[in-house]
């Protein structure tokens, strides 16, 4: 299994916890057990994957905080856990030593506490959903640093791999994949935040 490039499981009835031994898949780039029946912890272990690109965990039962772990793999750009009962503060290192993200799903999840400032340091992100959680606070006015969404910027990001990602549009759930690398969006509905809506 060390020369495993893609695990690709979604869609199917796995249930249990995960294994805990992710390090010795050094060459894994693609996590996704999306819609299955899986819960626990994510596993610390995932963070020994510093060549992990796609992370796609929604559509399962995974509870705990995300690893901090996860800062070990600076070449993230998808980040899919929602529809799974996480809980805790939003991480503040996603913005720092993660920062190529163009994808973050944490959409119906416990999540609380407020948006980082520390994620406005993600210029290429252009979908971004956090709705349904119970997150407060300020919208930080900074997230104009992000130029894909700010500038309508047309920019692949999921060429080498179809990602994926499920999002509510008009009450409406969609799966994007396929065509992901051409959709913007902002989800931030069914929160607790206040303060002002910023203008740029």
């Amino acid at each position: 299994m060390s020369n495993l490039a893609v695990l690709s499981l979604s869609d199917n009835q796995f249930s249990g916890e995960l294994f805990d031994y992710w390090g010795e898949l050094r060459l894994l780039f693609v996590i996704d057990l999306a819609n299955n029946s899986l819960y626990g912890k994510i596993p610390s272990s995932i963070g020994f994957l510093i060549t992990l690109e796609n992370l796609e965990l929604s559509y399962n039962h995974f509870d705990g905080k995300i690893p901090k772990s996860l800062q070990n793999c600076p070449q993230l750009v998808s980040i899919d856990l929602s529809q799974n009962r996480l809980y805790g503060s939003l991480p503040m290192w996603i913005g720092v030593v993660v920062s190529r993200l163009r994808l973050l799903n944490l959409r119906s999840n416990h999540f609380t506490g407020t948006i980082p400032r520390q994620w406005c340091n993600l210029p290429k992100l252009r979908v971004f959903d956090v709705s349904n959680n119970n997150l407060s606070g300020e919208i930080p006015s900074c997230l104009n640093n992000w130029t894909d969404i700010a500038y309508n910027l047309y920019a692949p990001g999921f060429q080498n791999y179809s990602g994926k990602t499920s999002l509510v549009m008009k009450g409406r759930e969609l799966e994007y994949s396929v065509n992901l690398d051409y959709v913007l969006t902002i989800d931030i509905s069914s929160n607790r935040l206040n303060g002002t809506i910023p203008m740029r």
